[in-house]
């Protein structure tokens, strides 16, 4: 439609009427931005993981990325998951060095995402394997 056939539309609604539709669009854009509160990878140290991870997956999942400084495979996922935490800002992205996380990690599991919903892990993935592998996600 037309600008002018917008106007002569929001003319015949009554002021009350429009009046509502903002109201009831504003309260949806409103509970969006509630929602939409993320949009970026976080990254945690140990002490701060029960919070940011269990906790913080009582109001919405989380997923929580272990990670190698310097390892090829842990930067292509963390590249990977900045992307889906731009795109999925309801989720809380958080990221870990592994041995930080758990004493004694080894490297060789890394990345390694831990998926948490209401305060609990729900499913775990080791390395880039299960998603193709290293050569299939860069291609």
């Amino acid at each position: 439609k037309t600008l002018e056939e917008l106007d002569e539309l929001e003319d015949d609604i009554d002021e009350d009427k429009l009046d509502y539709l903002r109201k009831q669009r504003l309260a949806e854009l409103q509970e969006k931005a509630k929602q939409d509160k993320f949009g970026r990878v976080q990254q945690i140290s140990k002490p701060e993981y029960t919070k940011e991870v269990t906790e913080a997956s009582k109001q919405q999942p989380v997923l929580c990325c272990l990670f190698v400084w310097g390892q090829e495979e842990s930067q292509i996922l963390l590249k990977i998951l900045e992307q889906l935490a731009a795109k999925f800002k309801a989720v809380k992205f958080t990221k870990i060095v592994g041995q930080d996380c758990i004493e004694n990690y080894k490297d060789s599991f890394c990345p390694t995402l831990v998926i948490y919903k209401d305060g609990d892990p729900v499913g775990n993935i080791k390395g880039l394997f299960n998603f193709g592998g290293k050569k299939l996600i860069t291609a």
